[in-house]
Formats: C-alpha cells, sequence, structure tokens
C-alpha cells in the first residue's frame, strides 16, 4: 500500500468513526443464530441519535440494540461498513444460501449512539465469521450528480433539524437531505449499479419528493419491490428534481474479504 492510500484508509477510519476489532467496545450480550426465513433482510441498529422514518424497520429494534433478521453476509457487511454491496468483494460460496439473525445490546443502552454501535457490530461479525478483511482504492465508472441545463426544481430549503426519508402514498418525501446524501441515496438503487458522486454545487439541506410507482398505494412492501425495480429512475430524477447522471470516472473505496468462516452453532 502506497503513503497516498495510507492515508486515504486512515482518514476513511475517522470519518466512520471505525476502530480496530482490538480497541473497538463490544456487545455486552449478542447471540447470532442461523435462520431459514426467506422474507427478506429487516432491521439494524438504534442509538440515542438515530433519525429514522416512521416506516423504518429499524424503528422496532429497542434502543441501544443491533437487531438483524434474515441477513446474508453481505447485507451484515453493507450494515456495519456503511458501503454498497458493489464495493465489498471476495463474499464466500456459502453467502447466498446462509441467512442469520443477530440480536446484540450494548452495555448501557440509554447512551449508546448509533456510530458506537456500529463499531460494536463490525467487530462482532469480524469476530463471529472470522473475517480477515482490507482496503483499497481504484478507479471505476461512477455518475457524476450534476444540475440540468434549465436548473434544479421541486428542492425546498429545509427549515427543520434533522434528516427522514419516508415513504407515502407513491413516493419517497426527503427531509433536510443535502445533495451528497442524495447521491449516495441514488448509488445504492440496483439499477444505477455505479457510486454516484455529488457535482451540483448545491450547498444547502433540501425538502423534495421523488414518486416511485407513479400510482398510489398503502403498501410499504409494494413501494420497496418498486425501488427495488426502479427502471425510470434516471428520467424520472431529471424530471422531478432537475438533476441528471452523468458517466464519468473516479476513485472509490472499496473493502475485501480475504477469509471468512461460518459462525459455530450457538
Amino acid at each position: 500500500m502506497t503513503v497516498g492510500q495510507s492515508m486515504k484508509l486512515i482518514l476513511y477510519l475517522l470519518l466512520l468513526a471505525i476502530r480496530s476489532p482490538q480497541t473497538a467496545p463490544a456487545f455486552e450480550v449478542a447471540s447470532i443464530k442461523p435462520t431459514v426465513s426467506r422474507s427478506g433482510v429487516t432491521g439494524g441498529c438504534r442509538g440515542i441519535d438515530s433519525k429514522l422514518a416512521a416506516t423504518d424497520p429499524r424503528n422496532s429494534v429497542p434502543l441501544g440494540r443491533c437487531v438483524v433478521t434474515a441477513g446474508r453476509l453481505s447485507h451484515l457487511m453493507g450494515m456495519a461498513f456503511g458501503m454498497p454491496l458493489q464495493r465489498i468483494s471476495g463474499f464466500p460460496e456459502w453467502d447466498g444460501p446462509n441467512r442469520f439473525d443477530i440480536e446484540a445490546k450494548a452495555e448501557n443502552p440509554s447512551v449508546a449512539t448509533e456510530q458506537q454501535l456500529i463499531a460494536m457490530f463490525q467487530r462482532f461479525l469480524i469476530d463471529q465469521f472470522k473475517l480477515t478483511l482490507h482496503r483499497d482504492s481504484k478507479e471505476v465508472p461512477i455518475f457524476n450528480l450534476v444540475v440540468g441545463k434549465n436548473g434544479p426544481k421541486n428542492l425546498h430549503e429545509s427549515t427543520e433539524p434533522g434528516e427522514s426519508m419516508l415513504p407515502t402514498g407513491s413516493s419517497l418525501a426527503f427531509k433536510g437531505y443535502t445533495m451528497r446524501r442524495l447521491a449516495e441515496f441514488l448509488g445504492n438503487m440496483p439499477n444505477v449499479e455505479r457510486p454516484v458522486k455529488d457535482m451540483t454545487n448545491l450547498t444547502g439541506r433540501y425538502d423534495f419528493t421523488l414518486d416511485v410507482l407513479g400510482t398510489t398505494t398503502d403498501s410499504i412492501e409494494n413501494l420497496k419491490m418498486a425501488m427495488s425495480k426502479w427502471e425510470t429512475i434516471f428520467s424520472d430524477v431529471q424530471g422531478q428534481l432537475g438533476l441528471r447522471f452523468e458517466p464519468a470516472k473516479g476513485s472509490v473505496d472499496t473493502l475485501i474479504i480475504d477469509h471468512a468462516e461460518l459462525p459455530p452453532p450457538q
């Protein structure tokens, strides 16, 4: 690893407050069990500073805990390390058919932050799956999110503190979102398949909506399904927000799994 890559790694770790497994705090109690559920992964980590929409599955997670249902190793890694799956490689062959339920509690749930819980979650995964990992940086195809020729539209300066994304009717309602956070969200959508970098030069926090379904539904599951198959995402973002995706090349951080084992029975 070059000096430049080392500095990038250090800055990245500081940014995410990721500690090494030797120094990271540990959960007071935690369990991981295999499950045959195929209903889809739900859950996450909920700290005192977590900002959750009413329909966010983490709302059902008790404070100061990480609870995940039916998560594959790939799902768990994405949650713990804050990376889209396209930037994590080296998953073992058994990742596909094996899913796990996890329940973990901080020593003092009433004061644990989400960042602290994520650090504990990382250590837990490293210990349970006997993970060895390394990071790298590589140049890949990306999209720059830029303002269209007619300017942005339907972006309203946010007047409330905090940030949220709430499914409502046929749409996703964003509150207090920066363009950097919107770019991260778009980069995680299956039909985008590339990291997205904010190049809009819009520096505020905004309230806006994106129509995903085209028709109103009362079913959150239908909305989630529409998001997973959001084939019109490029034209929707341009038509509804006045922003467009510009193909480019860019350097991104990646995470490589060198070794992983199935957790022992508990």
